[in-house]
């Protein structure tokens, strides 16, 4: 009882309560009490049920509030990335989305000429098994674009499609002697591709048809 209260009560004072509410003590061992709470006592399950009537009896405005509390605070150095994507797969499968997963290989040749993602930040594989797999991605949105591809070619242009996946890069200058592997790098990324008819024909609205707009929603 004190110790989730945070105030001695007496002992007299507890039996004098417990008495009134009709809960009998069977039993004291010390700080032990054993009782027997009367049945049609629905509400009182558990210790701290009890501990709750018999404050309600003796006064909430018997408790000293304290000064200050004390409290233990968690530190994360940053969100953990597991959750993030397992919330945001939730919120976007909840929406229509459905999830793909694309090889990391792809072909150089979407590289080429490119700005944002150059050529020669491009990490190589060495024994490719084809020129269309020669390349670790940097981006998955040409993985996205051949997966748009291939359905619309099947004529399922209706698409809202989603995926997680790493991306690849080799910055030369960032190698060392001591650290040659520093040039190579990864990270975590989201595409995401709507096509077609974004929200299907329903009785009270009209199909709408994807746009840049569906996607900044």
């Amino acid at each position: 009882v004190n110790s989730l209260i945070g105030k001695e009560i007496p002992a007299d004072t507890i039996r004098t309560i417990l008495g009134a509410l009709d809960i009998k003590i069977e039993a004291e061992e010390g700080d032990l009490w054993r009782v027997a709470v009367p049945p049609y006592r629905v509400d009182v399950t558990r210790e701290a049920d009890l501990v709750e009537e018999i404050l309600r009896i003796y006064g909430y405005n018997n408790i000293p509030v304290p000064s200050h509390v004390n409290s233990a605070l968690s530190y994360a150095p940053k969100p953990d990335r597991n959750k993030l994507m397992n919330l945001a797969a939730d919120f976007l499968t909840a929406n229509g989305f459905t999830e793909i997963m694309s090889n990391s290989l792809t072909k150089a040749a979407y590289y080429e000429g490119l700005t944002s993602y150059k050529p020669e930040h491009c990490v190589k594989i060495l024994n490719p098994l084809s020129n269309d797999l020669n390349v670790m991605r940097q981006t998955l949105l040409f993985n996205m674009l051949e997966a748009v591809q291939l359905n619309t070619n099947h004529r399922n242009g209706d698409l809202k499609l989603y995926e997680f996946g790493n991306c690849y890069f080799y910055d030369a200058t960032a190698a060392t002697p001591e650290e040659p592997l520093k040039a190579y790098s990864e990270q975590f990324r989201l595409a995401i591709a709507v096509t077609g008819i974004a929200a299907p024909l329903s009785w009270n609205r009209k199909p709408e048809q994807a746009s840049f707009f569906t996607l900044r929603a």
